[in-house]
C-alpha cells in the first residue's frame, strides 16, 4: 500500500461546497439536509479559515 498525501484544505472545502450546491452532506452514515447542511458549510469554511491562519502565516 502506498501512502498518498491528502490536502484536508481541498476536502474540506470540496464538502462545504456540496453542502451549499446540493444542499446535502453525509458524515459518518448520518445524511444531514437543508439548512443544517449549509450550516455544516460555513463551519467548515471557518475551520479552513482557521487553519490557514495558524499555519499558513508563519
Amino acid at each position: 500500500m502506498s501512502k498518498q498525501t491528502v490536502d484536508l484544505r481541498v476536502v474540506l472545502l470540496e464538502t462545504a461546497g456540496r453542502c451549499f450546491t446540493q444542499r446535502s452532506v453525509t458524515y459518518d452514515g448520518i445524511t444531514y439536509t437543508g439548512e443544517t447542511a449549509v450550516n455544516i458549510g460555513f463551519d467548515l469554511i471557518a475551520l479552513v479559515q482557521s487553519l490557514d491562519r495558524k499555519y499558513l502565516q508563519k
